[in-house]
C-alpha cells in the first residue's frame, strides 16, 4: 500500500509539472505571438509610412509635369504667335 501511496503521489507531481510546462508553453507563445504582432504592427506602420511618402512624391511630380506641360503649352503659343506677325510682316 505504501509503494501505491509513493507512486500516487509521483504520478500526482508529474502531472502537475507537466500542467506547469504547458502553461510556461502557453505564456511562452503568447509573449511571441504578442512580439511577433508587435513586429508586424512596426512592419505596418513602416509600409504606411513609405505609401505616404510615395503619394507625396507622385503629387510633387505631377505637379511638375503640369507646370512643365503648362510651360510647353505657352511657349508653343508664343512661337506661333511669333511666326504670324512674322508672316503679317512679310506679306
Amino acid at each position: 500500500m505504501l509503494k501505491l501511496k509513493y507512486f500516487g503521489i509521483i504520478l500526482f507531481g508529474l502531472f502537475i509539472l507537466n500542467s506547469s510546462f504547458a502553461l510556461s508553453e502557453t505564456v511562452k507563445e503568447s509573449q511571441v505571438g504578442d512580439s511577433l504582432s508587435a513586429e508586424l504592427q512596426e512592419e505596418l506602420d513602416e509600409y504606411y509610412q513609405k505609401l505616404k511618402d510615395l503619394n507625396k512624391q507622385k503629387k510633387e511630380l505631377f505637379k511638375e509635369l503640369s507646370d512643365k506641360a503648362k510651360q510647353t503649352i505657352k511657349d508653343q503659343i508664343a512661337r506661333r504667335t511669333q511666326t504670324r506677325k512674322h508672316y503679317k510682316n512679310k506679306n
